[in-house]
Parts: structure tokens; sequence; C-alpha cells
């Protein structure tokens, strides 16, 4: 039988491998020795490599957000825009709203906006 969709966690670490890379593999063990299925997801890539044993098994399952300017990422904007064109929309907005208060920041903005 399915697991419950609520017993999934997604665990989200700002880049990966990192110096906390270790912590947060030991604290998704945790989470999984009490049951949950967990989905480690890094909003960035580093540049250094997985040094413990903790870090390597981590390493091979991390998900990583596609490039900014890639097909896929595009193609996902759009299904979500076909999908839930007011919420789309509303993001959209914010997002500009954001942007107009923090010009220095729009690359930013924008690239959390796409990888939402």
């Amino acid at each position: 039988m399915a697991r419950p969709v609520a017993d999934r966690i997604a665990y989200v670490i700002d880049s990966f491998p990192s110096h906390a890379a270790s912590k947060a593999g030991r604290q998704i063990l945790a989470l999984e020795r009490q049951g949950f299925v967990v989905i480690p997801l890094a909003l960035h890539r580093d540049g250094t490599k997985a040094v413990s044993e903790t870090s390597r098994w981590l390493a091979e399952r991390v998900i990583y957000p596609p490039p900014v300017l890639s097909l896929r990422c595009a193609v996902s904007q759009l299904v979500a825009l076909l999908r839930y064109p007011s919420g789309y929309l509303l993001a959209l907005r914010l997002a500009v709203g954001r942007i107009v208060g923090y010009p220095r920041q729009a690359r930013e903005i924008l690239a959390s906006l796409v990888r939402a």
C-alpha cells in the first residue's frame, strides 16, 4: 500500500555539499527512522565534494532545481501558468512589486519565482 502523502517531507538545504551537509544527513536519517519519506532538495550546487560518509550517501539523493534559463524550467513555468493562472499571476505581481522596491535584488527575486 502506498504511503500517505502526509508522511513525506521535503528537506531543503541552501547548497550541497556544504559544511551543513553532515548535519542535514543526520537529521534526514533520524526522520527516516521515524517512518518519514524524506526528499532532500538543494537550492544551489556547491563546488566542493562530499567528504563524510553521510554526505556521500546524501549526495546520491539530493535533487537540484533546473537552471533558470533552461527549457525544462520554461516548460514548468508554462505548465504552472496554465494550471494555476490566478495564483501564477499573483506571484508574478508580487515579484514585480518586490523588484520595484528592491531593484538590486531583481535577479534573485526572479530566480526565486522561477524556481518556486
